[in-house]
């Protein structure tokens, strides 16, 4: 993980393997990834539909398309999308097409979190 692609908040795993040692990124552990950014105690989370219920998103079923998850916002766009392969659109309140995003780019919690807070400028919750 680099400091530059993570904000105070961001959640973070402190092993390779598993969600068991989940933690919050802080001011110094920002510093400390610029000091030493091959710092290998700080691992990104991969994105799965686990974290997507954590985060409150609805698990829809469509007979095309497979699984989606969606979530709600409340201001020019209306929902995040998610499907199966978690490749993820955008919709927006006029309900024009969606802006789909390929599937690469959030695969993991932080990046999502990113997004959340860039769309909505609040934290995205989440339920233990």
């Amino acid at each position: 993980m680099k400091a530059k692609d993570l904000r105070i908040g961001n959640l973070y795993n402190m092993s390779e393997v598993g969600n068991n040692d989940v933690n919050k990124i802080t001011g110094r552990d920002i510093y400390a990834l610029e000091l030493d950014p091959i710092d290998d105690i700080y691992y990104p989370i991969p994105l799965t539909e686990e974290w997507l219920l954590k985060f409150g998103f609805k698990k829809l079923w469509d007979i095309s398309e497979g699984f989606q998850f969606e979530l709600d916002l409340d201001n020019y766009w209306t929902k995040i999308v998610f499907q199966d392969d978690l490749s993820f659109g955008l919709e927006d309140k006029g309900g024009n097409d969606s802006i789909a995003f390929k599937n690469d780019t959030l695969g993991y919690v932080h990046k999502l979190q990113n997004l959340y807070f860039t769309l909505t400028g609040k934290e995205l919750e989440y339920e233990v």
